[in-house]
């Protein structure tokens, strides 16, 4: 079920002449872009974490205890070139988006400290 969905600027699609995508992320944490034009799937990425270990211990006993993650936010860089991807529990996955391919860019832990 989607639960999130943002455009990616248009004027930078039209002056790359690049595909126009929406990013869909989902109650499951998968992330999804979509080609508005032709309605085709462009690449889904499903929920992991890139580096538990870089992540806080509160995270780590959180994600533990209670697996379950969906994404809360998408939101594309100004420039069309990354994916912001704001997940329940205080994680961010950044993307780098090129063509048809999502690259993991950055996995910040923003966990508060109680």
């Amino acid at each position: 079920m989607a639960s999130e969905m943002m455009s990616e600027p248009r004027h930078y699609c039209s002056l790359r002449r690049r595909k126009w995508c929406l990013s869909v992320g989902c109650s499951s944490g998968e992330v999804t872009l979509w080609e508005v034009r032709s309605r085709e799937k462009v690449v889904t990425e499903p929920f992991k974490i890139w580096n538990m270990e870089a992540c806080c211990v509160n995270f780590q006993g959180s994600i533990v205890k209670d697996p379950s993650i969906s994404v809360s936010r998408v939101s594309w860089s100004p420039d069309g070139n990354l994916i912001g991807v704001a997940f329940t529990k205080h994680l961010i996955h950044i993307y780098a988006y090129h063509g048809s391919e999502l690259r993991q860019h950055l996995e910040p832990c923003l966990f508060p400290f109680l």
